[in-house]
C-alpha cells in the first residue's frame, strides 16, 4: 500500500511539473536582445500554459539604477595616476518605457486576449561588475569588481580598486573619451518554443553609464592628474559626459539647472513618493479611469513645445523686459517643475504688475499632461 502511494505521489509530482508555467521565447532574436547590454527593446516571453482569454507575460530585470539618498546618488569616484577607487550602491529595475512599448505591440497582435498578467523573470544566478567602454566601443571588464546577487531589489555596493599601471591606464582612457559602466548579467531558464520539453539557459545583460553623473554631481568625483597636486572635483579634462539614463528627481534638476528653481517652485511642498503598486497597476491596465491624465488644451503639449524656441528667441534678444517675457520666464520655470513631478497635472502662473506697455495683470493656467 505504501509503495502504491509513493508511485501515485511521484506521478502527481511529474504531472504538476509538466503543467507548470514556464517562460517561452517565441522569437529566436529575443535571446540575442536579452544578452545585449545596448539593446533598445525589452522582449516579452509568453507562458507555456497560455490558454483561454488570460495570458501571463514575463519581462526581464534589464535596468540598473543608482540608489538615491535625499536626492543624491550613492556614487563616489576618486582617481589619480597612482590609484583609482569607484563605488556605487545599485539595484535592479526595468526599462519601463521599453516594457510599455512591448506590451502595446503584444496587444496589437493579440486582440483576443482580454487580460494580461505581467510577471518579472527572476535571476537563477547573477553578478554585477565594472567595465570601461573605450571610445572605439570595445569594453574591458574588471573581474576583481564582481559581486554575486540574485535578489533584484537588493541594494548592492559595487566597487572597483586599481593601482599602479592599471590606475594610470584607467585615467588615461577616461581622458580619451572612455565611459565607466556597471554591468549586471543573470541567467534564467526558458523554453525556445512551446513544443519543447526541456528548458535552456538564457542570459540577460544590462548596464548603466556613470560618466553622466560628473556634471550633475561634481562633488562625488575627485581626480588628481599631477603627482603631489591637489585633488579637483568634477569630470576629468576631456572626459566624455553621457546622458543620465534615470529619471531625475526635482532636487537633482535644481542642482543641474538652478535657473529652474528660482523663484522656489511650489512643487516641492506637494511632491509625494511614487506608489509602485499604482504604477504597476496602470502598466497592466492603462485604460482604467484612474490611470488617465487630463489632456492639454489648445493643441496639446506638442504645440507648447513648438512655441518654446520662438519665445526664447524673442525674450533673449528683442524684448527681454516686456511683461510677456516676464510671464514666459515664469511659465518656463513652473512648466519644468511640473513636468518632472509625476503628481503634477496643472500649474498656475500669476503675475501682478502695474501696467507695462499698456498691458493688464496676467493670470494663466496650463494643464500639464
Amino acid at each position: 500500500m505504501k509503495l502504491i502511494k509513493l508511485i501515485l505521489l511521484g506521478a502527481m509530482l511529474v504531472f504538476s511539473m509538466a503543467i507548470l508555467a514556464v517562460p517561452v521565447l517565441q522569437n529566436p532574436l529575443d535571446k540575442e536582445t536579452l544578452s545585449n547590454p545596448d539593446a533598445e527593446k525589452t522582449p516579452l516571453l509568453t507562458d507555456s500554459t497560455m490558454t483561454g482569454k488570460v495570458t501571463t507575460l514575463y519581462y526581464p530585470w534589464n535596468a540598473i539604477k543608482i540608489l538615491h539618498k535625499k536626492g543624491t546618488p550613492k556614487i563616489s569616484f576618486t582617481a589619480s595616476p597612482k590609484g583609482v577607487m569607484v563605488t556605487a550602491t545599485v539595484f535592479l529595475d526595468v526599462h519601463r518605457q521599453q516594457l510599455r512599448e512591448s506590451l502595446d505591440d503584444f496587444k496589437e497582435t493579440h486582440t483576443d486576449w482580454q487580460q494580461v498578467n505581467l510577471v518579472p523573470i527572476h535571476p537563477e544566478k547573477g553578478e554585477y561588475s565594472f567595465a570601461l567602454r573605450a571610445a572605439s566601443g570595445k569594453r574591458h571588464y574588471f573581474p576583481n569588481s564582481t559581486v554575486d546577487n540574485t535578489i533584484p531589489k537588493n541594494q548592492v555596493v559595487v566597487s572597483l580598486s586599481l593601482a599602479g599601471t592599471e590606475a594610470n591606464g584607467f585615467v588615461d582612457a577616461l581622458m580619451k573619451g572612455a565611459v565607466m559602466e556597471i554591468h549586471y548579467q543573470y541567467q534564467f531558464s526558458a523554453l525556445i518554443n512551446a513544443q519543447n520539453t526541456h528548458t535552456q539557459p538564457v542570459q540577460v545583460h544590462s548596464k548603466i553609464e556613470l560618466n553622466g553623473y560628473c556634471d550633475a554631481f561634481p562633488r562625488h568625483f575627485n581626480y588628481q592628474l599631477l603627482k603631489g597636486g591637489q585633488f579637483e572635483q568634477g569630470c576629468l579634462p576631456d572626459m566624455e559626459v553621457t546622458n543620465l539614463s534615470e529619471r531625475l528627481t526635482h532636487q537633482q534638476i535644481c542642482e543641474i539647472l538652478p535657473e529652474f528653481c528660482k523663484p522656489a517652485p511650489t512643487m516641492a511642498s506637494r511632491e509625494k513618493p511614487e506608489k509602485s503598486s499604482d504604477a504597476e497597476y496602470c502598466l497592466m491596465f492603462p485604460d482604467d479611469i484612474k490611470c488617465q491624465k487630463p489632456k492639454m488644451a489648445k493643441g496639446g503639449i506638442s504645440s507648447f513645445y513648438k512655441d518654446i524656441e520662438t519665445m526664447k528667441e524673442i525674450c533673449e534678444t528683442d524684448e527681454p523686459n516686456s511683461s510677456k517675457c516676464v510671464m514666459w520666464k515664469k511659465i518656463e520655470t513652473e512648466f519644468a517643475s511640473c513636468f518632472f513631478n509625476p503628481e503634477c497635472h496643472t500649474f498656475n502662473i500669476s503675475i501682478s504688475e502695474e501696467k507695462i506697455n499698456g498691458e493688464e495683470d496676467i493670470n494663466s493656467e496650463i494643464d500639464q499632461q
